[in-house]
């Protein structure tokens, strides 16, 4: 499962900071087997191999066309090359390598939800978290912080049960032990 905290730099990002990058990031969370990605392809019509050895469907079109952004262009086809060359080798959808060509891909081509889901089974899960909206993204991160605060917290309210029972173990008197550590709390030291 993808978690916000994974996101670089998530705690000083705007709201749209974070729409942005999830949006520009839907890297998986491992490799795809080579095999699993071309029947997952062949499945949704995306690309296939035609009776003489040629790439045929989307993918294959979208590789040919000429407004296609060569960027764009290059990566299916060494995707496609990929496939031939070694169908055993993994898909490095995780790296950002990839994630260029999977953002364009998810914006330019129409998929239903499920089997964008199957995608991102196939890699166990997107890397990062999308977000719908600027809104969204500031929620999740108010809800980082939060935890973020909450988890600081409970580790001061141990370190200072760990020095209580220390100091109170030495034989100092109890009170006063308990009065310097919860000044120590409330000033936030």
């Amino acid at each position: 499962m993808s978690n916000l905290k994974s996101i670089p730099g998530w705690s000083e990002m705007s709201g749209m900071e974070l729409l942005q990058f999830s949006i520009t990031h839907p890297n998986t969370n491992h490799p795809i087997r080579s095999a699993d990605l071309q029947k997952w392809l062949r499945l949704n019509d995306l690309s296939m191999l035609d009776t003489d050895g040629k790439w045929i469907g989307t993918l294959a079109s979208i590789a040919n066309d000429p407004a296609t952004p060569e960027q764009i262009r290059r990566r299916i086809t060494g995707l496609l090359s990929q496939f031939r060359e070694d169908p055993s080798a993994p898909i490095e959808t995780d790296s950002d390598e990839y994630a260029g060509l999977l953002a364009w891909l998810l914006q330019h081509i129409t998929l239903p939800t499920d089997e964008i889901a199957k995608f991102y089974e196939l890699g166990q899960g997107r890397m990062y978290p999308l977000f719908e909206s600027a809104e969204q993204a500031e929620e999740a991160k108010a809800a980082g912080i939060a935890d973020d605060s909450e988890t600081s917290h409970r580790q001061r309210a141990r370190l200072a049960g760990a020095r209580f029972g220390e100091q109170f173990a030495q034989g100092q008197d109890a009170g006063e032990v308990m009065a310097a550590i919860w000044g120590e709390i409330i000033n936030g030291n």
